[in-house]
């Protein structure tokens, strides 16, 4: 059997308090295997459903890369639209700076 990826301890102790922790529904799969499970595909290459079984269920390892790159995208994209538009530098790249009326923050 091939040697199988486990996150360090330092690295999960950065992570650790991340995930989301008492929602109700079913158990969640141990997040420190999903984790390992994940790095490991994108490290190998492999298809999800070519990963170790050891890692967990390949549904569960693509779900939650998935949500998680989705939600990543999102606060990216809400951060840098933030900085954009309260940003002078920006605006006066296509308005002379006399013309610049910067929006109000609410």
């Amino acid at each position: 059997m091939a040697r199988l990826f486990c996150l360090p301890d330092s690295a999960w102790a950065r992570i650790e308090p991340h995930p989301p922790h008492g929602q109700p529904g079913k158990p969640r799969v141990d997040d420190r295997r999903v984790i390992s499970g994940i790095l490991h595909v994108l490290k190998v290459g492999c298809r999800w459903q070519d990963k170790p079984s050891a890692y967990g269920p390949h549904t569960t390892i693509y779900n939650r890369y998935n949500r998680w790159v989705q939600t990543l995208v999102k606060s990216f994209n809400v951060r840098l639209c933030d900085e954009v538009l309260n940003a002078n530098w920006f605006l006066s790249l296509f308005y002379p700076i006399s013309k610049i009326e910067m929006p109000r923050r609410q």
